[in-house]
């Protein structure tokens, strides 16, 4: 007797939205595109855990709870249920993601923030604007018609508070955006932004979410300037301010700042400046493939890709702090800074 044939068992899945980043030329920023349903099995372990954290997160803040309290930090998030979390990176790079990517809404309007860790100097007035959809009630100002900032050290606002708010920048001529905390410190020290009628901000390396919208914010309304240390860590972190982060590609719209300009620290100028090799460092092998993976990005300029190979021509990383040191514990803040500023056009690259 033949045997019949049993039809094959599809096995049970789920399916979730898929983006894909792709750079988008016209805009000059990280953009997404849809590149459909993403299924997965059942079966493993792995995806029952991935279901929880996504029911989890959701759960909390769509519950009326989560909507009476104003803000809740990824923390709070995390220690709801510790168990259910190995790492608190798990959750903020994935669970939250997809999360955002689901409902197409970015990560503040679910009531989740993380504590901003970026600074600034410089006067900036902010004046409540109308109710804001993302907000709860809770959150908004409305016992303060104004918040204005002096030249002294700020932290930089919450991305809830500068989207409910118009941002007054007319005492300002331009803005620095500084890599580290040391540097800007010095900045603040010598009281740069009143003296030269300015902004400095920091991101304290890779910019939190808060201060990319800071940032995009002021290049939307003065001239701004990266000043990043001459190796390939510092040239990554000034394109995440300028064409956004391919992780959150659906959020770059209001995160990206193609406008920014690179002051320096420039590969190019190093010689110039007569800096000793003794002071630099060596690429290592690491800094070696990064250089090579951004020279293979189509949307980067022929002058920033200018850049890119002295750099790695030279063999050599400077630090901006090498502009700061015994011999020359004044050029930065008294020479180089300034002449930037002074000659834009032609000492300062455009990043598109």
């Amino acid at each position: 007797q033949q045997q019949q044939q049993q039809p094959k068992q599809q096995p049970l899945h789920f399916q979730m939205p898929s983006l894909q980043p792709k750079f988008d030329t016209s805009n000059h920023r990280w953009a997404c595109v849809d590149a459909g349903d993403r299924y997965t099995s059942l079966l493993s372990l792995q995806a029952i855990r991935t279901i929880e954290i996504l029911k989890q997160v959701l759960g909390i803040v769509t519950s009326p709870h989560g909507r009476r309290k104003a803000t809740r930090t990824v923390r709070d998030v995390f220690y709801s249920n510790v168990s259910l979390y190995d790492k608190q990176q798990c959750l903020s790079t994935y669970a939250i993601r997809r999360a955002c990517i689901c409902l197409k809404v970015p990560r503040r309007c679910l009531g989740l923030s993380t504590t901003s860790c970026g600074l600034f100097s410089g006067s900036i007035k902010l004046s409540q604007l109308p109710h804001h959809s993302c907000l709860q009630e809770e959150e908004s100002i409305n016992n303060q018609h104004d918040i204005v900032y002096g030249d002294a050290l700020h932290n930089i606002p919450c991305i809830n508070l500068l989207e409910s708010c118009s941002m007054d920048t007319s005492n300002a001529q331009f803005a620095i955006i500084i890599e580290k905390d040391a540097i800007f410190q010095l900045f603040v020290r010598e009281q740069f932004a009143e003296k030269y009628n300015c902004i400095v901000v920091t991101g304290k390396g890779f910019p939190a979410i808060d201060t990319r919208y800071f940032v995009k914010r002021l290049c939307d309304q003065i001239p701004c300037f990266a000043l990043v240390d001459a190796d390939c860590y510092g040239i990554q972190i000034m394109f995440s301010y300028a064409y956004g982060s391919q992780t959150i590609c659906f959020q770059n719209h209001e995160l990206a700042a193609p406008s920014l300009r690179w002051m320096g620290i420039l590969p190019s100028e190093l010689d110039r400046y007569n800096v000793s090799h003794a002071e630099e460092l060596p690429l290592s092998a690491r800094d070696r493939s990064l250089l090579h993976s951004i020279l293979g990005r189509d949307h980067i300029t022929d002058q920033t890709k200018n850049e890119i190979r002295c750099l790695s021509q030279r063999g050599l990383k400077a630090e901006v702090e090498i502009f700061t040191s015994v011999h020359q514990s004044r050029f930065l803040i008294d020479e180089y800074v300034p002449y930037k500023i002074e000659n834009q056009s032609t000492q300062t690259i455009p990043l598109i």
